[in-house]
């Protein structure tokens, strides 16, 4: 969610200036610098290949926090998640809440309105560049899957309260199949499991 609030509310192109609270939030990942200034759409290239935290806070402090999870609550609502509320933007408080149910609807609309979304997670890596420096990096996508040729694309993310959780989309039988995966020892051993028996 917080990467289509990013799409919908912000203009990509803005920079972000690294601030000491985004690079205190736990589990950091990227190569992020205190200070480092980046474009809005290398951080959320950032999120959605490694999943960096630090990148979607520092999403979240440049448009303002609290607006920024009011708009993700906002939209959460109108896409009909009755049963999901967003505490942060990075997920790691075991406060935010949704279900299988709630997180379809969300592919769903991602799959159909935010297609960049998955085209970027599909990537095996992705470039990312310090504006001050012109320093360019490559992220590697963390996720197994993406190099499959069925997998159209997906997100994965844990906690150590939520365990590990996946969400992607595959092209089985000649059209999208979304396969959720929720609070598992080994999610993407999980998710290939159910995607080889939506095969047969």
């Amino acid at each position: 969610m917080t990467a289509v609030i990013a799409l919908e509310h912000m203009d990509t192109n803005q920079i972000a200036i690294m601030s000491p609270e985004a690079m205190a939030i736990e589990s950091p990942s990227g190569g992020f610098s205190l200070g480092g200034k980046y474009r809005i759409n290398d951080l959320i290239r950032a999120m959605l290949l490694v999943s960096s935290n630090d990148a979607a806070e520092q999403i979240a402090l440049t448009f303002g926090r609290d607006e920024f999870i009011k708009a993700m609550n906002g939209k959460a609502l109108e896409l009909g998640m009755t049963e999901t509320n967003f505490i942060d933007p990075t997920g790691l408080s075991a406060r935010n809440q949704s279900t299988i149910n709630d997180l379809v609807r969300l592919t769903e609309y991602i799959r159909l309105f935010r297609p960049e979304m998955l085209a970027t997670t599909k990537k095996t890596s992705g470039t990312i560049t310090e504006v001050k420096t012109g320093k360019r990096r490559t992220l590697n996508n963390i996720n197994p899957l993406a190099s499959g040729k069925d997998f159209i694309g997906g997100k994965t993310g844990s906690t150590p309260e939520a365990g590990g959780n996946l969400i992607s989309v595959f092209n089985i039988g000649g059209g999208p199949k979304i396969v959720i995966i929720l609070g598992a020892d080994d999610k993407f051993a999980e998710t290939t499991k159910v995607k080889n028996s939506l095969w047969q």
